[in-house]
């Protein structure tokens, strides 16, 4: 089963929330991903992880069970509220050491002892002008990460990280248009809006549903204030893109003058129900490259890449080498049988060469005759041209029967309409010069004026 994960990737998002568990398998092959399977179990309105944690591990080995995934990378969302999220910002030159940096500095953000959380970080924004850079911070309770470590423990499979659904649903927000805006998602303790820009999330925010009797105005204001503070840098509405069931905070959405409401339809995709989205974002961080890195999952306990799959890669590129050293051999012995044929071309061809030279003596005789007949054409102009031009100066009216050339002077016979008319038209041309009458014009039977023209070349 090792192999076929060298074609096939494996991935499982898990969103474990108070009352229910989603599951989500994706599969990719090669470039392409498609959703192997998903399942919903409701846990209850009094279900506690911490006490019953063989319940969720139950559901889970029967959905990989019963989708036969081997070797799935493996990764849990956690309830958004049991984790505290800030913004940071530090100086650019700590961007290498930026763990170690927050670490040594995590008492300045944190409501309880450092010692008593665990936490990850990841810039999300540079400002190299400046020299700073901007910092989310996400940071847990020991104790409230302890059932979910224990979950983990009851597994006999690895698990690769643990997140908050606000970065799983950055990740499976990939394909929506725009560099920044916001996403919705109705949960269930309220509605979470992510606020995401260049495919980084800037930041999230719970709100939960307004209690009984709490004016709406001053609900939205006290709950929306930080959204709004975020909004203040946007000339036009931000794009907010709303997942779950129209509720009062949804019509809040709806009314804001800086938001532009969207509510897309996921009847007609292949998760079909929006609570499957924070399942398969993290699902996709098992497949492909993404850009919320963050990871609650201490190190230690993370799974370790098969290293099965190195091994055949190797036994691959050895059989891809021994491949080429036979296809090599091959050559040579192909290469020594053509050479044995040329030898015996070359001794064939040895009878030849005297022959070669014999023709080589008679073409030096023919150099030397061509030599002489260029040095004739160059002397004298070609008979070709001149008897183009003349063919150009002679009207249609006249005809030549005799040209006699004799070196640099000319003779041409012929009969014309009028002869007279032709020694100019031929002194035109800078062929020719002295061009006169040699005989006095008579006329033939039908009246033509017979004539004999001498000239010579310029």
């Amino acid at each position: 089963m090792e192999g076929y994960r060298l074609f096939w990737q494996n991935s499982i998002g898990i969103d474990i929330q108070k009352e229910s568990l989603v599951l989500v398998y994706l599969k990719k092959n090669f470039k392409k991903i498609m959703v192997g399977g998903r399942a919903v179990h409701a846990l209850g309105k009094d279900f506690y992880l911490k006490e019953r944690p063989a319940l969720a591990a139950g559901y889970i080995k029967e959905f990989i069970k019963t989708h036969r995934i081997a070797s799935p990378d493996i990764f849990m969302g956690i309830p958004r509220e049991l984790v505290l999220m800030r913004e940071v910002e530090f100086p650019l030159a700590i961007k290498e050491n930026l763990r170690v940096t927050v670490a040594y500095e995590l008492e300045k953000y944190l409501p309880f002892p450092p010692e008593e959380a665990v936490f990850d970080c990841q810039v999300i924004a540079e400002d190299k002008q400046n020299s700073r850079i901007t910092v989310l911070l996400a940071a847990i309770k020991k104790k409230d990460l302890a059932p979910y470590l224990e979950l983990i423990n009851q597994m006999e499979w690895g698990f690769s990280g643990l997140e908050i659904s606000s970065t799983a649903l950055t990740n499976q927000a990939a394909d929506l248009s725009g560099s920044a805006f916001l996403l919705a998602y109705q949960g269930e303790n309220g509605v979470e809006i992510n606020c995401i820009r260049n495919g980084l999330l800037q930041l999230s925010r719970l709100i939960h549903n307004p209690s009984a009797g709490e004016s709406l105005d001053s609900f939205w204001e006290r709950e929306f204030r930080p959204v709004k503070e975020y909004l203040s840098a946007e000339s036009e509405p931000m794009p907010v893109y709303y997942y779950g069931k129209v509720d009062a905070i949804a019509e809040l959405l709806k009314k804001d003058a800086d938001l532009a409401f969207c509510r897309p339809d996921a009847t007609g995709s292949e998760i079909q129900s929006p609570v499957f989205l924070p399942a398969m974002g993290l699902a996709l961080k098992g497949l492909q490259k993404v850009p919320m890195q963050l990871n609650l999952l201490p190190e230690r306990l993370r799974k370790k890449p098969s290293r099965i799959q190195y091994y055949m890669l190797f036994v691959l590129a050895g059989l891809l080498l021994l491949s080429l050293l036979l296809w090599g051999g091959g050559k040579v012995i192909q290469q020594r049988i053509v050479l044995n044929q040329l030898n015996d071309e070359i001794t064939r061809l040895q009878s030849e060469i005297k022959t070669l030279d014999r023709i080589q003596a008679d073409s030096h005789k023919i150099e030397a005759c061509l030599e002489l007949l260029n040095h004739t054409y160059h002397e004298y102009p070609s008979v070709l041209e001149i008897l183009r031009e003349l063919s150009q100066r002679i009207p249609d009216t006249a005809w030549t029967y005799d040209f006699v050339q004799n070196k640099r002077e000319l003779q041409i016979n012929g009969v014309a309409s009028s002869a007279a008319d032709l020694i100019p038209l031929i002194e035109e041309s800078p062929f020719f010069k002295e061009v006169v009458f040699l005989s006095p014009i008579t006329r033939d039977k039908e009246g033509r004026e017979e004539f004999r023209i001498g000239m010579k070349l310029e």
